[in-house]
């Protein structure tokens, strides 16, 4: 399973020293975002979602033991957890799920594999690594041009309607 490049990396650093001491420990908790481009929107709230996660661990004395598990609403990504010593890694890893079993139409899968032909490192494909299901529909979808085809049929239906109204009127 190929990991992605731009995976998420999280480290929870705790020190076996310090639980025993008075004070409870801090938690470290590092992570990579994307701040610029088109992605900078999910970095920043992706950043606050840590910095709450944060607060809340260390407000309840920091990691003690392992975490249950850990889910992603991503549809292309699994996430994994490594354990060390004093570290917890979140990885982000490619599944095997096929970009094109969340299209719709034959437009859409048309538009997924191309997609997913520019394999991990093109900036299409790693975009669409990130998002669930539904957004990677959408995303495909615009990228199919339905649209488009839907656009032009209504504005010649809505032309035909504006035409038969001045000519009614006119008899």
């Amino acid at each position: 399973m190929r990991v992605l490049a731009r995976a998420l990396a999280a480290a929870l650093a705790l020190g076996a020293a310090a639980q025993t001491t008075a004070r409870a420990a801090d938690v470290k908790f590092g992570a990579l975002f994307p701040f610029s481009g088109q992605l900078a929107l999910l970095g920043e709230e992706s950043a606050r979602g840590v910095e709450i996660a944060v607060d809340e661990i260390n407000a309840a004395g920091g990691v003690q033991g392992r975490f249950a598990g850990v889910s992603s609403s991503f549809a292309f990504l699994t996430p994994f957890l490594g354990y060390e010593p004093n570290a917890v890694t979140l990885t982000l890893a490619r599944n095997d799920l096929d970009f094109a079993a969340v299209a719709h139409t034959r437009n859409q899968r048309a538009a997924a594999g191309a997609v997913q032909a520019g394999a991990v490192g093109s900036t299409l494909y790693d975009a669409v690594a990130t998002l669930s299901a539904p957004q990677a529909r959408a995303a495909f979808a615009g990228m199919a041009g339905d649209a488009h085809a839907g656009l032009a049929s209504t504005a010649f239906a809505t032309a035909g309607l504006s035409r038969e109204a001045v000519l009614d009127r006119l008899r």
